[in-house]
């Protein structure tokens, strides 16, 4: 069965939703940066005592979503459309997924009217109209019915058919979640991978004279890598 124009507009609506949902909050992150203080004139060598001392250290820089997003790199993209796509579909399978959409406890009683009167071409028209994992077997079964005859055991074996590449439809984007999910961290080494080439080859070009930037370069190559593992 493919899927309806309600659950692909779910979907499509979900996938909007969160991409809006990350510019959002990026631009809600940003912090204005700290002004550096003014140096002051050499004075009297004093004795320093710890508080001062811990005051006078560097502070940590803080880091906005945004610029977290950038420094990351190129890989970044593909895994926000990754990240965007795996809550899309997660999303989309909640809306599809449930009981009464598959099994349609609605359209039990009108079914089994039908059945008791052996009017399967009513009980058809009623599954066909309805399409979903329930409606869509019994259909199956009582297309058999009209070439067989009510032959139980022929009909058992159309449904166990029918059922078998019903689920394997149902259980496709469940399967594109599994593939993201293996996919990102892949995504995500490749990208740290690709920054720590870069490190090295400002170790090669004499880049161990400056300490404090190599250690920024790796610590920045490891981004994608922290991405990867959160999708």
């Amino acid at each position: 069965m493919k899927p309806s124009n309600k659950n692909l507009l779910n979907f499509f609506v979900a996938v909007a939703l969160l991409t809006g949902i990350f510019w959002i909050s990026q631009s809600l992150a940003q912090q204005p940066a700290p002004t550096p203080t003014a140096a002051t004139p050499a004075a009297t060598p004093t004795a320093v005592t710890p508080a001062a001392a811990a005051a006078a250290a560097p502070q940590a820089k803080s880091m906005t979503l945004w610029q977290w997003f950038v420094i990351g790199g190129w890989c970044m993209w593909p895994l926000l459309f990754c990240s965007v796509a795996g809550i899309g579909l997660v999303i989309r399978n909640e809306l599809a997924l449930q009981r009464k959409r598959l099994l349609r406890p609605d359209l039990t009683p009108q079914l089994e009217t039908h059945l008791r009167n052996f009017d399967v071409a009513s009980a058809r028209q009623v599954c066909q109209e309805n399409p979903s994992l329930l409606t869509n077997i019994l259909d199956v079964a009582l297309e058999r019915s009209q070439v067989v005859g009510f032959d139980v055991d022929m009909m058992e074996e159309a449904m166990e058919e029918a059922s078998t590449e019903q689920m394997a439809q149902y259980l496709s984007p469940i399967n594109l979640v599994n593939t993201i999910a293996v996919v990102a961290p892949m995504i995500g080494l490749l990208g740290t991978v690709s920054g720590m080439i870069k490190a090295f080859v400002g170790i090669g070009m004499g880049g161990m004279g400056e300490p404090e930037m190599l250690a920024n370069t790796i610590g920045d190559a490891l981004i994608p890598t922290e991405a990867g593992l959160l999708i």
